[in-house]
């Protein structure tokens, strides 16, 4: 095997435009976290699980369709998908007691993981939301020695415990 050499420039690079990618599906996902507080999350407590899920940032397909439609990411997925945000926070509930609750990066990371691993137990595509997408934009920023301050400065509101935290920083 060969090992290949970057340079810091297109390090520093590739992190910027990670940084840049997270920041841009952190504003195209405005209106699918809307839709989560509307179908169950609003109100929820930070110990609780379904304020710690993801926003699956596309509108849930209809459960009884039979033909696929164009998914958030361009592809086709199966028309009945995503499922409801109510059903990937049950899902999540019932697989993960303890879902990691903390504003660092490792446990936002485990977080989309442990939704995508539900949204995928429900017979849905990881591409019938925008998760997978937001999923990799985070783990770009895991070399990164700043990645923390880099979330904080994002603002991003994943979640309805992440909006709490939000609005209670100074």
């Amino acid at each position: 095997m060969y090992r290949r050499v970057v340079s810091s420039r297109t390090r520093k690079l590739v992190i910027g435009g990670a940084a840049a990618a997270l920041l841009v599906s952190a504003l195209a996902v405005g209106t699918g976290m809307s839709q989560a507080a509307e179908q169950g999350n609003a109100g929820a407590g930070s110990g609780n699980i379904n304020a710690l899920v993801p926003a699956l940032g596309f509108s849930p397909g209809d459960p009884t369709a039979t033909a696929d439609r164009v998914g958030p990411t361009g592809v086709k997925v199966p028309g009945r998908c995503p499922p409801t945000q109510a059903q990937v926070n049950a899902q999540v509930a019932r697989k993960n007691a303890n879902l990691p609750s903390g504003a660092d990066l490792e446990s936002r990371i485990q977080r989309f993981e442990k939704t995508l691993s539900a949204i995928q137990d429900l017979k849905c595509p990881a591409s019938s939301t925008t998760l997978l997408g937001r999923l990799n934009s985070l783990t770009a920023l895991r070399g990164n020695a700043n990645r923390d301050s880099i979330l904080r400065g994002l603002g991003l509101n994943e979640t309805p415990a992440d909006k709490a935290a939000g609005n209670a920083a100074p």
